[in-house]
């Protein structure tokens, strides 16, 4: 069974290296989204991103669909459009309503981050990452920042929690017990017809990251019980 792992904002496909040894013989493929990785340059636009799923799933009658942070919220939104496709759903860090407090609260983070010398914000992300041991999965150009709001926005109007009612597919939710966007898991779990929650203890918003082989774990017992490990 092929899983397509999409990543968060402000990252690349490199936040899922490490998880096909993981997995076994799960064929694990992570693409750049538009405006991010090898795709900076590239616009990003929602009906982008789900040409870049369709390309990702090529030769794959369906598979399972897995995504982090601003990815979760992009592959709820096309699992929510495109049923006939999508055998399985894995949301990490992607349970809190986009909009009101917690929009406003990243609205005002994007409007400074844009405004002040790009070499700020990239600077103190990448000197974290390095001290984390982190710099393969972390790191960005000052780039990554220029379109962060608006990508933001957009993501946020398209993908409401409420799509999660329209997916037809088994769904797990996976957040670390710090993680701030696990704000609304319980309502997103009975949207997703009660999809069960599990929690990475220890782990932050970073939790596919930093707890790779927990994160794995609960993609495998996934997996496992709605038999899509292979196929």
């Amino acid at each position: 069974m092929r899983l397509i792992a999409l990543h968060g904002s402000m990252s690349s496909a490199a936040q899922w290296r490490g998880y096909a040894p993981l997995l076994g013989g799960v064929d694990v493929v992570s693409p750049d989204l538009p405006g991010h990785g090898n795709r900076l340059a590239e616009r990003f636009t929602i009906p982008r991103v789900a040409e870049t799923i369709e390309e990702a799933s090529a030769g794959a009658d369906e598979f399972v669909l897995a995504g982090h942070s601003l990815g979760g919220y992009l592959a709820f939104g096309y699992a929510a459009t495109h049923p006939e496709r999508v055998a399985g759903l894995i949301l990490l860090g992607a349970s809190a309503e986009p909009t009101g407090a917690l929009a406003a609260t990243y609205g005002a983070f994007a409007w400074a981050v844009e405004r002040a010398p790009r070499r700020v914000f990239t600077n103190a992300r990448n000197s974290l990452a390095r001290r984390m041991g982190m710099a393969d999965d972390l790191l960005v150009p000052p780039e990554a920042y220029d379109d962060l709001g608006y990508i933001w926005a957009s993501v946020q109007r398209a993908c409401p929690l409420r799509l999660l009612g329209q997916v037809r597919c088994p769904v797990v939710i996976i957040n670390g017990q710090f993680d701030q966007m696990r704000l609304h898991e319980r309502r997103a779990a009975r949207l997703a017809s009660d999809a069960p929650v599990r929690i990475i203890r220890g782990a932050s918003h970073l939790g596919p990251i930093t707890h790779r082989a927990a994160v794995a774990r609960e993609i495998q017992q996934f997996l496992a019980q709605h038999g899509l490990t292979s196929g």
